[in-house]
């Protein structure tokens, strides 16, 4: 375990050495005082790029929505849910969408969206998403605990909101 988890993370930093992960930022929608409009998001998330491999290595379930590849360091190699993935996804189709007027991207963008409804948790009335990911606590078991990240709970509300937008649909705002 520990030499495949070394391994691991000697091919990452190797990639990220060679060829990093930078995103662009799409400087004219950062000020959003001039305009309630939410356009591109602001990191120009490609979605060539990330089909590819660029930040997790993608393929899509029955329902074209993303799952990523867990890697060896932390899990068993299997593919999962990650919203902030799934979300990246759905931005970089936004981002698509405006830019072309892709109509294909636009229906892909709200197949996620309307996922994203479809898989919201509640504790305590607050919504949340979280990955499904089967992580190791050690060498002989997995965490019973799916990850709840702050950065996945941002990017599912940047996708509702610019899904709510485009449709005036309630179901991205009742959450």
């Amino acid at each position: 375990m520990r030499f495949k988890k070394i391994s691991y993370l000697l091919a990452k930093a190797l990639k990220d050495f060679i060829s990093p992960l930078i995103y662009e930022v799409d400087k004219k929608n950062i000020d959003v005082s001039k305009n309630t409009y939410l356009g591109k998001y602001y990191f120009l998330f490609d979605k060539n790029e990330l089909i590819t491999g660029g930040s997790y290595f993608f393929k899509f379930d029955s329902n074209n929505i993303p799952i990523v590849k867990g890697n060896s360091a932390d899990n068993d190699e299997s593919f999962y849910y990650n919203p902030q993935a799934i979300c990246q996804y759905a931005l970089s189709l936004f981002n698509e969408y405006i830019e072309l007027k892709n109509t294909q991207d636009l229906k892909d963008f709200l197949n996620i969206s309307d996922w994203l409804v479809d898989n919201v948790k509640y504790l305590n009335d607050i919504p949340y998403w979280e990955s499904d990911e089967k992580r190791y606590t050690n060498i002989y078991a997995y965490d019973d605990i799916n990850l709840i990240s702050s950065m996945s709970q941002s990017r599912v509300i940047s996708v509702l909101l610019r899904a709510y937008q485009v449709t005036n649909s309630n179901i991205y705002l009742e959450i």
